[in-house]
C-alpha cells in the first residue's frame, strides 16, 4: 500500500509453549513484511514457563529478538499497542475504542497478566484487537496461505501458478491475500485461539508463487528474526561450562 496509507497487523501470542509461540510469530512477521503493515506488538505479558522471574514476569518479543535495529526496520516498522492506541484508538482514530472497553483496555496497554480479575487482564485488549480489527479464518491445521501478485489484483492464475499452488498446499485450504482483503485498516490474527493457532513454520505456511520473492522472504527470517546476542552469550555460557565439566569428569 501507499507510504500515505499506513495500515496495521495485530496479533496475539500463542497460547502454548516458546516453540509454538516463535512459529505463529515468525508467520505473522512475514506477513507484515510482504504487505508492508505497521506491526503492533502485543502488549508484555506472562509467557507460558518464562514467568518464573518475578520481578519481571511479563516479556515481549523485542525481550527475545532484535526488533529495534534499523536494519529490522528497514523490512518491518513496528510498533507497541500502547502507541498504536494512542495514535488510532481515539473517537477519530481508524482503532477507537469501544464504549465501556477504554478504561480496561488503557490498563493493559504497556503490560498485562493472565489473571481474569485484574484490572491489567490480557482479555481486555484481545477483546478490542477482535473488536477493531478483520480477523482472517485461517489456521494453520487445514490451510495455506498464498502471496501472487495476478491473484491479488483478482485476476485468474495462470497454469504455472495454479501448479504451484497445488503442490505446496496440498488438499489444504487456500488463503489468497488479495487487494479487497489489504483494503483493512487493522487486520487481526488471533492466534490464541483454538480454531485460529499458526502451529506451523513459515515456509510451510506461506507461499510466494514467485520463487526470487519466496528466497527473499526466507532470507528476513535467517536474517532478522535471531535471538538477541545476550541470549546467545548466555547459551555458550551454560555450553563452556558443560565442557569444563566435562573434561574434569574425563568425559570425551
Amino acid at each position: 500500500h501507499d507510504d500515505t496509507d499506513e495500515k496495521y497487523i495485530t496479533f496475539t501470542t500463542d497460547r502454548g509453549g516458546w516453540n509454538n509461540v516463535r512459529m505463529s510469530m515468525e508467520i505473522i512477521f512475514v506477513i507484515a513484511a510482504a504487505t508492508g503493515r505497521t506491526l503492533v506488538l502485543p502488549s508484555k505479558e506472562p509467557l507460558y514457563r518464562l514467568s518464573a522471574d518475578k520481578e519481571n514476569k511479563q516479556r515481549g518479543f523485542a525481550d527475545f529478538f532484535p526488533l529495534g535495529t534499523p536494519e529490522f526496520a528497514k523490512n518491518v516498522k513496528v510498533i507497541s499497542t500502547a502507541e498504536f492506541i494512542r495514535r488510532e484508538g481515539g473517537p477519530d482514530g481508524r482503532a477507537p475504542i469501544p464504549d465501556g472497553m477504554r478504561e480496561n483496555v488503557m490498563n493493559s496497554a504497556e503490560l498485562c497478566e493472565n489473571r481474569k480479575k485484574s484490572k491489567k487482564f490480557c482479555g481486555h485488549i484481545k477483546d478490542y484487537l477482535n473488536e477493531v480489527g478483520y480477523v482472517p479464518k485461517i489456521r494453520a491445521s487445514n490451510g495455506c496461505i498464498i502471496f501472487d501478485k495476478d491473484l491479488y489484483a483478482g485476476n485468474l492464475a495462470t497454469d504455472e501458478v495454479e501448479s504451484s499452488m497445488k503442490s505446496f498446499c496440498g488438499e489444504r485450504e487456500r488463503f489468497v491475500w488479495t487487494s479487497s482483503l489489504n483494503k483493512h485498516n487493522v487486520i487481526h490474527f488471533g492466534a490464541d485461539q483454538k480454531e485460529l493457532r499458526l502451529l506451523a513454520h513459515f515456509y510451510n505456511m506461506i507461499h510466494f508463487t514467485d520463487p526470487s520473492v519466496d528466497n527473499y522472504f526466507k532470507r528476513f527470517v535467517r536474517d532478522h528474526l535471531h535471538y538477541n546476542d545476550e541470549i546467545y552469550c548466555a547459551a555458550g555460557k551454560i555450553i563452556k561450562a558443560l565442557q569444563a565439566e566435562g573434561l574434569q569428569r574425563n568425559l570425551h
